[in-house]
């Protein structure tokens, strides 16, 4: 398991990250409200252009074209301020005509400059706190949209002042708009990022509720690079070291029972040679002059089984799955010497063997890199194989022959037609195990009722 476990950075905390969203948020918040707010002239150009609103100023300066010609600027007299609306609504009665809630004019003398009359929108009569207020007051200064134009009275030109305040009429709706899409602006992004960790969470969720079911091939899924995604990493690695942990008590309980069989299984060959040789001098069924000899079998074959018994550990390193095994530099002969021990067993148990050794070099010059204890343990898996489902009747064929620089050793043997079991193969894969550890191949074939063993060890030759 390849560990990319790293700290994590400032800015990949969840709270850095959304304070970032929110500080973005806001700036692009304003923004927005100031590009409403610096348009909202065009907006209401707009509305009127649909119809949804009417600017009536260009009406009025029209009216007021035509009517002032038929008045005088000035009554006659001078006119008390305090008086002069209700004297120009008398004396200039048209000003007053057709009159816009949302539209305020001044009139001045264009030779002398004097203000002569105006009026205030009715729109800012019914709110006078909007013009009391000098904070609010300014904020409606800039509302107004202005137009600059002359009108001829009887007595002179004027200077008609026309400041529309038509945007009043939307500015609470159009304002409490941008309020209301500001205030969308800096949380909907929060709560996108929010929703979108908590969803992550949530398949985290599922994904370690598949895990306790047993599934820990399903890995969980790892976005981003905050908190929530070093959760999910180290979720990983907990799942990867549990599944590694489980394989490893899977392959050591595995490798136990094979070690176990593999046990039973050599130790049953010596013992049942042993067996056969007590029986013979038991009931004395050989010849006097070979009792000696049986003696002799059954005092090395003890001594096989208690070798055996103390190189335990080489059964250990072959089954658990080491790479490693203590090897030496050891001759040929070492190997070959216990095919021809073993094949003169099987000659003792009724088989016909013919062993050859093709190469033009000795045995003892062909050197190799070995564990000699294996090899032997190796050479009596493939004949116990042949003693156990071999025919009797048939000839048991073992060739050795260099092949580059491999000794490649080839047994063949007729099958019993009717076993009395079926072979565990522990033996075999015993031995696989053992050509692999040195470097070999081993293979074995079954066809047409004869049963074929090829195995390849690597060597080189004693100069």
């Amino acid at each position: 398991m390849k560990d990319k476990r790293e700290r994590l950075s400032w800015r990949d905390h969840l709270g850095i990250q959304l304070l970032g969203i929110g500080i973005f948020s806001t700036f692009v918040a304003i923004g927005c409200f100031v590009f409403l707010y610096s348009n909202r002239f065009i907006v209401c150009e707009w509305l009127e252009k649909q119809g949804y609103m009417l600017d009536e100023r260009n009406e009025m300066i029209s009216w007021l074209s035509q009517e002032a010609p038929k008045y005088k600027m000035y009554p006659t007299g001078e006119v008390d301020e305090a008086d002069r609306e209700m004297v120009d609504r008398e004396y200039l009665p048209f000003l007053f005509e057709n009159k816009d809630p949302y539209i305020s004019f001044w009139i001045y003398d264009q030779t002398t400059g004097k203000y002569v009359t105006g009026y205030v929108a009715d729109f800012f009569a019914d709110n006078s706190w909007l013009l009391q207020n000098e904070l609010f007051s300014g904020f409606v200064g800039d509302q107004n949209d202005t137009i600059n134009t002359m009108i001829k009275f009887q007595d002179g030109p004027a200077d008609l002042v026309i400041s529309s305040y038509r945007v009043m009429e939307i500015l609470p709706w159009y304002l409490g708009g941008g309020l209301a899409m500001c205030i969308i602006l800096i949380f909907f992004p929060a709560i996108i990022f929010i929703y979108s960790r908590i969803h992550y969470l949530d398949k985290i969720r599922r994904e370690i509720l598949e895990m306790a079911g047993g599934n820990l091939d399903m890995p969980i899924t790892v976005k981003g690079t905050d908190e929530i995604s070093e959760l999910a990493n180290e979720l990983n690695y907990l799942r990867c070291a549990f599944k590694e942990n489980i394989e490893g008590e899977r392959k050591s309980y595995q490798a136990n029972r094979e070690l176990i069989r593999a046990v039973s299984h050599d130790l049953r060959t010596p013992l049942t040679t042993l067996y056969g040789y007590l029986e013979i001098l038991k009931y004395g069924k050989g010849k006097e002059n070979k009792q000696q000899e049986y003696l002799q079998k059954c005092i090395e074959k003890t001594e096989e089984i208690r070798n055996m018994s103390e190189c335990m550990f080489e059964y250990a390193l072959v089954f658990e799955g080491e790479e490693e095994v203590e090897k030496q530099r050891i001759s040929m002969d070492i190997l070959w010497e216990e095919f021809l021990m073993q094949a003169d067993e099987l000659e003792t148990e009724g088989f016909t063997v013919e062993i050859q050794w093709r190469p033009l070099w000795k045995p003892e010059e062909i050197l190799f890199e070995g564990n000699p204890f294996l090899m032997k343990r190796l050479a009596d898996n493939l004949f116990s194989n042949v003693k156990r489902y071999g025919e009797r009747l048939q000839v048991v064929s073992v060739e050795a022959d260099m092949q580059r620089k491999s000794l490649e050793i080839r047994m063949k043997n007729v099958i019993l037609k009717k076993r009395t079991e079926a072979g565990s193969g522990v033996g075999l894969k015993s031995a696989l195990r053992i050509a692999e550890l040195h470097g070999g191949t081993l293979a074995w074939e079954e066809k047409n009722g004869c049963f074929s063993v090829w195995l390849s060890i690597p060597c080189y030759m004693d100069k």
